[in-house]
């Protein structure tokens, strides 16, 4: 016989064994007998905990390579060049597969959606998603663009996978 308390669990647990001679021995029909064993559980570890997830390291402004800020306005003079990357980290224990990743950036009528994967990141290393080819830019009016990396399975903490960035988009001299 063998006992496995619940995980993390310590103190006082029991076993109430029942046995029976199924009417086998003796008069009468089935001898039944039971008994309870005290156990004092001692000693059973904690449960590992692991964590998934991705974070968003950075977002710069391509050709320029200018990193944007969540707190001070960036001003993008733009081009057919112009690009964004987008750095994520993975900042779990264990590879993720798959990572989302969609930068928006609101404008009327409608917004300039982009996504983008991750295919394969280990812990602790940063990857890039390029976003290009952008039809239109809101120029000469306060503007935004959103990052936002979808959590992988089990992910708990997702403070970290958005960010939003004031910008000012603008038309290069001729």
């Amino acid at each position: 016989m063998t006992f496995t308390p619940t995980p993390a669990y310590g103190g006082p647990a029991n076993i109430l064994v029942s046995t029976s001679d199924l009417g086998n021995n003796g008069a009468g029909g089935a001898g039944v007998a039971a008994d309870t064993l005290n156990i004092a559980v001692t000693g059973n570890s904690a449960p590992i905990v692991v964590t998934t997830g991705s974070a968003l390291a950075y977002t710069k402004v391509l050709p320029q390579g200018v990193q944007l800020s969540t707190t001070t306005e960036t001003k993008i003079t733009t081009s057919v060049d112009t690009a964004f990357e987008v750095g994520v980290t993975n900042s779990g224990e264990f590879q993720e597969v798959g990572v989302q990743v969609k930068l928006t950036i609101p404008r009327q009528p409608s917004p300039i959606v982009k996504t983008g994967t991750v295919d394969v990141i280990d812990p602790g290393e940063t990857k890039t998603v390029t976003f290009s080819d952008f039809p239109d830019f809101p120029y000469q009016e306060n503007a935004t663009v959103q990052v936002t990396i979808t959590p992988v399975d089990g992910e708990t903490k997702t403070d970290n996978n958005t960010a939003e960035y004031p910008v000012i988009f603008q038309i290069a001299p001729s």
